[in-house]
């Protein structure tokens, strides 16, 4: 249940966070960014869905619009979830130099359970220290409202001699409303590494928890780590 969020988190937010800075366009105002990425746990809001798994994606910007689509194929042989496909399509407003107003739709296939969830979203970014974003998310089927708050800072590290590194730093916290409301958060630091202009290697560690709720009954916490190769062209 990943999502462009920018990624906002979880979750979500490595890949375009290790290719900020490296975008080039294959044409005036067309963009694409590829993602090929290894998590050791598949958490999502605070939940762990599934342990270690491949989790590819790619995405088209056209103007200020962008489509994707984002996998997750867990390694397990007896997966906790199973296999997730995600379709996801947005469009991005700017309201003023520093705010963006992002709004999209995602749609959540699961093969492997012959079942499917579908959750329109719409958050505020500012271009601003710490990159501050409010997002909301609905989700139509379980009548589920989601509310989330994310920040993040890159910090480039060639003053300190590790030309072409980038250390990237993000934390995020919401609140779900269901059956059984709950709370969770999280923390990522990941060492972004530019292969070229137009590619990066990251890797780093992951913590995520909640409060009550969720697939698995009781408080969770995780800490796992993640990497990925992402390429913009």
């Amino acid at each position: 249940m990943n999502k462009r969020i920018l990624k906002t988190a979880a979750a979500l937010a490595l890949f375009q966070a290790s290719t900020s800075g490296y975008t080039q366009f294959v044409h005036d105002d067309v963009s694409v960014e590829t993602d090929f990425a290894f998590e050791s746990e598949y958490s999502f809001r605070g939940e762990k869905l599934d342990g270690p798994s491949l989790q590819p994606g790619v995405e088209i910007g056209i103007n200020d619009g962008y489509i994707g689509t984002w996998l997750s194929m867990p390694l397990d042989r007896q997966p906790i979830s199973g296999n997730e496909v995600d379709f996801y399509a947005g469009w991005v407003f700017a309201v003023s130099e520093t705010v963006d107003l992002d709004v999209g739709y995602t749609y959540y296939w699961y093969p492997q359970a012959g079942g499917s969830d579908r959750e329109p979203y719409a958050g505020v970014t500012f271009d601003t220290l710490l990159e501050p974003a409010v997002y909301f998310f609905y989700e139509t089927e379980g009548e589920v409202l989601t509310v989330e708050g994310s920040i993040g800072y890159e910090y480039d590290l060639s003053g300190a001699g590790f030309e072409g590194h980038v250390l990237d730093l993000g934390a995020y916290a919401g609140y779900v409303t269901n059956d059984e409301d709950y709370f969770y958060y999280g923390l990522s630091a990941n060492l972004v590494y530019a292969l070229s202009d137009a590619a990066s290697f990251s890797v780093g560690p992951r913590f995520a928890g909640n409060s009550d709720g969720g697939v698995v009954a009781g408080p969770q916490q995780q800490l796992w780590w993640g990497t990925a190769v992402s390429v913009a062209y």
